[in-house]
């Protein structure tokens, strides 16, 4: 048997071992290495479990969760007498976590504080890629040599990334051969890190709480040769650090198993430009009529709407979306002039030059209509995006000032004399809505958290999946919420919310998923058990 051929079953066995024997790895044309089913698997069926090979805190997590189980302490958590930034929960994670990778991060630490002052772990903290891709090659020497071949086959985008991305990777790269030089006898080349670097970038997976919530962010060797699908049957889930992959819906002997790569949650322009720079692919680009690195798909937003007859992976809108009368995810209101006009984002035409760089169908009156449309549209993701960073950085009032004002421009807002709506659904403005709610739990402000919620709760039931987790984490929210009655819920209402929200946990959830037991023991509560 040749090197290559040995490496191939080693990676089979690992990969058996992993999923019960319920999948195997192939290579199919235009999709390269994929998991595909053995067997036929249930809906709701752990398909594959995997701990990370290495993995590293979001840097507004250090400090508030265990550095080596991500779990939250709850303010007791033992603290680094050294660094005094990491923090465990007890006494067996700290000593996990020395044997795996920190008794090499504290000799960095500790020689570069004293070189360069005690705030030089913090800074480093803040640089989590490159923690990352250092506790790789420190991990290594804990790990069984099949647990490197791995990563060593994970797949690089470096031939398809710009100039600016390689260039950001370099230095990224020199500064971790330099923090490496002083743990290891012989430090990975510059050119070896580039590629690592290359390799993180389209191979990590967010790991997230019981709440939903990322907390970090891991390299998953096996899970990785699972292929992006805008319409996946898989979903992650984590108890702490591991994964676990579930089926969403049946899958048949020989399919391929599939994930999203990128958020339901947005329009199709922002998956296909988040795959295209993170991943190297295009979801919309086709060979004879097959797809190139992805299943082709219209957004999902689609998908869910798709009626009979409706050509799967057009790109557009079926018409079953845009009839009178009926709300869409896309739609856009311009009225100027003389003029009203519909259009519909992420379809055709770019408008507003390089500041909008939007898609939009020119079913508006006019280009001038188009071209507000897209800076509209440009001017709310902005918002939405300045939001987000400020509720990662715990700045809540900030963080809904600034979706407040984003979600009031989607509701109205007049550029060179023409009047852009959003139809109540665009998916910008549920987005926006999403973040408002999201931030007023954070503000204990929970009657705009319930009001907001049940504004969303049709349109989300109808925008994702079913069974699909963020759904499932969003009616659990307003199960809570509408158990209160000083907000004017009642019992029955949230009742009737756990039964839907325990239902899709159930299935795309962990057994041990705090959520899910919440909901869970909600509902049999009300059934007298």
């Amino acid at each position: 048997m040749d090197e290559g051929s040995s490496r191939a079953q080693s990676v089979q066995e690992a990969l058996s071992e992993a999923s019960d024997s319920l999948l195997r790895v192939e290579v199919r044309a235009g999709r390269g290495r994929c998991l595909v089913a053995e067997r036929p698997v249930r809906k709701g069926r752990v398909v594959l479990r995997e701990m990370p090979y290495a993995s590293v805190l979001n840097a507004n997590k250090v400090g508030t969760h265990c550095d080596y189980t991500f779990k939250p302490g709850g303010g007791k958590l033992l603290r680094c007498s050294r660094t005094k930034v990491v923090k465990y929960l007890d006494r067996e994670a700290q000593a996990g976590a020395w044997k795996a990778y920190f008794r090499d991060e504290c000799r960095v630490a500790s020689k570069m504080m004293e070189e360069k002052g005690e705030e030089f772990y913090s800074r480093l903290c803040m640089r989590s890629t490159l923690r990352l891709v250092c506790r790789m090659y420190w991990t290594r020497k804990a790990r069984s040599p099949l647990q490197w071949t791995l990563v060593s086959q994970l797949h690089s985008n470096w031939e398809t990334s710009s100039d600016a991305v390689k260039m950001t990777w370099a230095e990224s790269a020199a500064h971790a051969h330099q923090i490496l030089k002083l743990t290891e006898d012989s430090a990975p080349s510059v050119k070896e890190l580039c590629a690592m670097f290359a390799a993180v970038s389209c191979n990590n997976l967010m790991v997230q709480d019981d709440y939903n919530e990322p907390v970090g962010f891991g390299i998953y060797p096996l899970a990785s040769i699972t292929n992006h699908s805008c319409t996946p049957n898989c979903v992650q889930a984590f108890s702490g650090k591991k994964l676990s992959l579930m089926c969403v819906r049946d899958i048949r002997a020989g399919e391929e198993i599939t994930i999203s790569y990128a958020d339901l949650f947005s329009l199709h322009s922002e998956r296909r430009a988040t795959l295209l720079s993170g991943y190297g692919f295009d979801i919309d680009a086709r060979t004879g009529g097959e797809a190139v690195g992805a299943v082709v798909s219209a957004s999902p937003l689609v998908e869910a709407f798709r009626a009979e007859g409706d050509p799967p992976g057009s790109g557009g809108v079926p018409k079953s979306l845009v009839s009178d009368g009926e709300a869409t995810f896309t739609e856009i209101r311009v009225a100027g002039g003389r003029h009203v006009g519909r259009g519909f984002t992420q379809i055709d035409e770019e408008v507003g030059g390089s500041e909008g760089g939007q898609k939009a169908v020119c079913s508006f009156a006019s280009k001038d209509h188009a071209r507000a449309a897209g800076l509209v549209l440009h001017q709310i993701q902005e918002g939405l995006t300045r939001s987000e960073q400020l509720l990662n950085q715990s700045k809540f009032r900030e963080a809904r000032e600034a979706v407040t004002k984003a979600v009031k421009q989607c509701e109205g807002s007049v550029v060179d004399g023409c009047d852009v709506q959003l139809s109540e659904h665009h998916i910008l403005r549920l987005r926006g809505l999403h973040l408002l709610s999201h931030t007023a739990l954070f503000l204990s402000d929970f009657e705009t958290a319930l009001n907001v919620g049940r504004e969303l709760a049709e349109p989300f039931s109808r925008l994702y999946p079913n069974p699909w987790p963020n759904l499932g984490f969003h009616l659990s929210m307003l199960a809570n919420l509408e158990a209160d009655p000083s907000l004017g819920g009642t019992k029955e209402q949230a009742i009737a919310r756990a039964r839907e929200a325990a239902a899709i946990l159930e299935a795309t959830t962990p057994r041990s998923n705090v959520t899910r037991l919440q909901m869970e023991a909600l509902v049999r509560e009300a059934a007298g058990r």
